[in-house]
Formats: structure tokens, C-alpha cells, sequence
């Protein structure tokens, strides 16, 4: 049997199974659809917790959004700076760090900053959004660090050169030339972390 006919074959099981699968599903759903409905969908609860969903928890989604980009973008820009520093101890702690916090799922920072943090060392957060916006701040600037630094990097070196060429020292040619240019080419991945974050 040559490759081709014995791929088409696994592919024909393959949808086989699969549409048994799903016909056993939908039948067990109807059969129980009492109890399916009960479990799962409840129009009335749906009904009752609609205007608390609009009004409180999209307003909640929308600021720890808000928070988590702005407090990413600022370690982000921070890490990015350090990641392409010319000293090494510099680029080791930052490369550690985005390793750790990159690692490291979103939600167990969550939990260590949120509840671990507080009961472990008794540190206090003031105020209602701070527990979720520091972690989420903290993993989204690990994220946002490797785009900053490759949107920097893409900037031709000739740039800087030329800055520094007129008198400007690293510091006003990187904040008045290099990441001007750098953040036009990163907004495509920085949308893309906004729209993490929302999710």
C-alpha cells in the first residue's frame, strides 16, 4: 500500500471516530437534557446577574487591563534596556528574571503576590485593584521586554550612530531616536499582549 492511500485511510478513521464521538455526545445531551440544562444553563440565574456582569465585571476587566499594559509596558521598557546593556551582570539579572516570570504560569503569580505574599510576610496592598494588577504588570513586562528589545534591535544601528554623531549622548539618542522608531514597529506584538491580558 503505498503512503499515500494509507493516509488517506488513517484520515477516513479519523473523521469516523470523531463523528461517533460527537453523535454519542449529542445523544447523551438529549436524553438529558433536564439535567444538562439544570447543571449548566439556567436562564433565570442568566437573567438575574446580567446588569452586575456589564456594570461590574466588565468595568473590572477593563481596569486590570489598563493596569497590567501600563505597569507591563514601564518594566517592560526597563527590561529591554537592561537585556541589551553592554554590562553582563546587567543582562544576567534581566534575562532571569524574564526567564522566571515567563516560565512561571500567570495565575500561581496571582496567587503568590495576591495570598502567599500577604500571609507569608504580612505585606499589605492598599488598594481594591493592586493584588491582581501587580502580578499581571510584573508577567506582562517579562513578555513585553523580548518585543521592546527586538523592536530596538530592528532599529538600523546607523541611527544611533548618527545621534551620537551630532553630540547626543546614549541616553537622549536612545529616548529621542532609537525607541520612537522602535515603538512604531511594535505595536502589532503589543496589541497582541493588550488582547492577552483582556483575555
Amino acid at each position: 500500500m503505498s503512503r499515500r492511500r494509507r493516509g488517506e485511510i488513517i484520515r477516513i478513521v479519523i473523521y469516523v471516530v470523531f463523528g461517533l464521538i460527537v453523535a454519542a455526545l449529542l445523544a447523551v445531551v438529549a436524553s438529558r437534557w433536564d439535567i444538562v440544562q439544570d447543571a449548566l444553563l439556567k436562564p433565570d440565574l442568566i437573567k438575574d446577574l446580567f446588569p452586575e456582569i456589564i456594570t461590574i465585571a466588565l468595568k473590572n476587566t477593563l481596569i486590570f487591563t489598563a493596569l497590567g499594559f501600563g505597569g507591563g509596558l514601564i518594566v517592560g521598557l526597563i527590561l529591554a534596556l537592561m537585556k541589551i546593556s553592554p554590562y553582563a551582570p546587567i543582562r544576567w539579572t534581566s534575562t532571569v528574571y524574564i526567564e522566571v516570570f515567563r516560565g512561571i504560569p500567570l495565575l500561581v503569580w496571582i496567587l503568590l503576590i495576591g495570598a502567599a505574599l500577604p500571609l507569608a510576610l504580612g505585606i499589605r496592598f492598599t488598594g481594591l485593584y493592586t493584588k491582581g494588577a501587580i502580578p499581571l504588570g510584573l508577567v506582562a513586562g517579562a513578555y513585553m521586554a523580548e518585543t521592546i528589545r527586538a523592536g530596538i534591535e530592528a532599529v538600523p544601528r546607523g541611527q544611533m550612530e548618527a545621534a551620537r554623531s551630532l553630540g547626543m549622548s546614549y541616553g537622549q539618542a536612545m529616548s529621542s531616536i532609537i525607541l520612537p522608531q522602535a515603538f512604531r514597529i511594535i505595536i502589532p506584538p503589543l496589541t497582541n499582549e493588550l488582547v492577552l491580558l483582556l483575555k
